[in-house]
């Protein structure tokens, strides 16, 4: 919509302005009002709308005001023979004085001889000059005047005259031409603020420079690089405003070839520059400056990095991709892919290294949500503040630290998809109702906003303790483990189900053999006994780790009991029956807490030796002998 107003001199003129306006067509809907009003008027008025009609000396006084877009109503040729015409017919002169603007003189200079009266024109730029115009017209010889209302108000009566009225031809040809500066202006404007927006919100520091080597436009991260603190570079030689790029600069306009990625130093900081050379019929007509902080590349590389698929995780384990040959991992695999055509909470439990996480990915890819993201992170590995921000993310200057712009937390990431709480028995209570909060919601807020984000994603959890004795020390609670726990998959130890011990190890060792470039194909019967009756209390982990050792140790293509003995034993003397003193101790502890403190004493405080009964690292056993508070 075109809101025009139209400042017309005299009332008798409205009615065919308002018909005019009903009837008017143009490329889009034109609304328009109509003022009746005088120049000397004008002052109290209160215009609006998107551009001005007006004529005469309105239209010149109206030429103050850049901030309205105004147009004026040209007098036409034919609006003055109708006044002279009308002054033949009405005074019969025999000279008639045309005064007025110099538009309304210029559409009388083609009309001499056209009518049987001499017609002299006489400029009169604004009011204040109509008399001398008037006077200087009479000592001609003019004995009748046409003008506009100006002029007819200066005479009062007194003397011959005759009004030069609006033509319908000069109010279609004025909107016409209002709409075309409207439409034009709009577009102008609109390109304006995409330059000017595309500057402002660019990372990059932008400066463009003319012909003459002088500053045009400069972006706000330009002049925040620069530190201008109020002061312009605008119409400045870059030999002034820009001093760390003279000598680049000035081989850009001599020779025209661009230049990119200088490092240079600006107010105490590193950027990397990038000179571009604007060209016109092959000659320099001008450059663009490029400006990129060091410190931002860096920090926006390494959040690029850190938002990548691979740290989300795309799950690429499918249940075929799983070794077994026992029923009870078979049964397992069978319970697993029912779950998979559910959407519910699952809660994998079972021993480290059992393969937890090559379970949740398989259920995941057999769901109605493979398409979607698998996010998997080890509460274990994080404090309380960082679990925080990276399940939940956070705004930007949450926190000191904090990354510029934010953070997309995991839950966010996980949007459509699965997200694997692994080792979830180990966060901390104080957190566990936040994150039952968000399970029970399905909303998650971002650390430092109010606003909520509604999120869909499946959980699955890990964890390789007893959570229901954990809930009764009150280190877990109870409504999170109900929510976590509607679907529970428990995965046997290798241990009970040591049909699979030698298809896995001989996969593990095909996958090192080809990484070695090793061709081991064959194992002792002597060998796969030791390796069968071992007690794998690193269950799949720690096999995985022995079949890597073995393809490294092993120069033949058959693996013998000697060196099984050793990969397993370190060269130590074999236990008697190891396998019976490691079910021991484990059926003999009552819980976590008490296996701990049975194993440091069993091996002297050796937490190295501990930390492998367990199969799990140093850092992690530190962190279980914190959380149990132990005296070591």
């Amino acid at each position: 919509m075109i809101y025009i107003t139209i400042i017309a001199p005299y009332a008798e003129v409205k009615p065919t302005i308002e018909e005019i306006l009903r009837e008017y067509s143009a490329p889009e809907p034109v609304s328009g009002t109509v003022l009746v009003k005088t120049s000397t008027q004008l002052e109290d008025a209160s215009i609006s709308g998107d551009v001005v009609i007006s004529r005469g000396y309105t239209a010149d006084l109206l030429q103050q005001y850049p901030q309205l877009l105004s147009v004026p109503m040209q007098i036409t040729g034919y609006d003055v023979i109708k006044a002279v015409h009308k002054a033949c017919e009405k005074y019969h002169p025999q000279k008639v004085a045309l005064i007025g603007t110099a538009a309304m003189l210029y559409s009388s200079e083609s009309l001499d001889g056209v009518l049987p009266v001499k017609i002299c024109p006489y400029a009169a730029p604004t009011i204040k000059e109509l008399p001398e115009a008037f006077s200087k017209a009479v000592e001609d010889g003019c004995d009748c005047f046409v003008g506009g209302l100006g002029l007819i108000r200066f005479l009062e009566g007194k003397y011959p005259a005759v009004l030069v009225e609006i033509g319908r031809s000069a109010i279609l040809n004025s909107l016409d031409e209002a709409v075309r500066l409207v439409r034009s202006t709009r577009i102008q404007v609109e390109r304006y603020e995409r330059y000017r927006t595309i500057l402002n919100y660019s990372k990059d520091g932008v400066i463009s420079l003319n012909d003459q080597g002088r500053v045009v436009s400069a972006s706000q991260s330009a002049e925040r690089a620069l530190q201008l603190r109020g002061r312009s570079v605008i119409g400045r030689h870059y030999r002034d405003a820009l001093p760390f790029g003279e000598k680049p600069l000035t081989e850009i306009y001599a020779k025209g070839y661009r230049i990119e990625n200088e490092i240079c130093t600006i107010e105490g900081k590193l950027f990397s520059v990038d000179y571009i050379p604007i060209l016109h019929q092959r000659k320099t007509s001008g450059a663009v400056v490029l400006l990129r902080s060091v410190d931002r590349l860096q920090s926006e590389e390494s959040l690029i990095r850190k938002k990548m698929p691979g740290r989300l995780q795309r799950a690429k384990y499918h249940f075929q991709d799983l070794i077994y040959q026992s029923k009870v991992f078979a049964s397992t695999v069978e319970i697993a892919k029912t779950y998979a055509a559910t959407d519910s909470p699952v809660l994998i439990t079972g021993e480290s290294g059992t393969g937890k996480e090559l379970m949740a990915q398989s259920i995941h890819n057999a769901s109605q949500r493979k398409e979607g993201p698998f996010v998997a992170i080890n509460c274990a590995a994080l404090t309380e503040s960082l679990l925080e921000s990276e399940l939940f993310g956070y705004s930007d200057g949450a926190f000191t630290g904090a990354l510029k712009g934010g953070k997309e937390g995991l839950f966010e990431a996980a949007h459509g998809g699965t997200i694997f709480l692994d080792e979830i028995g180990e966060i901390p209570v104080s957190f566990q109702s936040k994150l039952l909060r968000v399970l029970q919601e399905g909303e998650v807020r971002r650390i430092g906003v109010n606003k909520v984000v509604s999120i869909d994603v499946r959980v699955i959890a890990a964890t390789n303790q007893d959570l229901h004795a954990q809930v009764r020390k009150g280190l877990f609670r109870r409504d999170l483990l109900f929510r976590l726990n509607v679907l529970n998959l428990y995965i046997p130890p290798l241990r009970e189900r040591r049909e699979d011990i030698m298809p896995l190890f001989e996969a593990y060792l095909r996958e090192f053999g080809e990484r070695y470039h090793k061709n081991i194909s064959l194992t002792t019967a002597e060998a796969k006994h030791l390796l069968e009756t071992y007690p794998w209390e690193g269950n799949a982990r720690e096999l995985r780790n022995i079949a890597e050792r073995l393809c490294v140790l092993n120069n033949q293509q058959q693996i013998g009991e000697l060196l099984v003995r050793q990969a397993l034993y370190e060269q130590m003397p074999v236990p008697a029956v190891p396998e019976v003193e490691i079910r021991d101790w484990r059926f003999e502890a009552e819980d976590e807490e008490q296996l701990i403190q049975m194993l440091l004493a069993r091996y002297n405080g050796n937490k190295t030796r501990v930390a492998e009964y367990l199969g799990i690292d140093r850092t992690t056993l530190w962190r279980k002998i914190k959380k149990y508070k132990m005296n070591i």
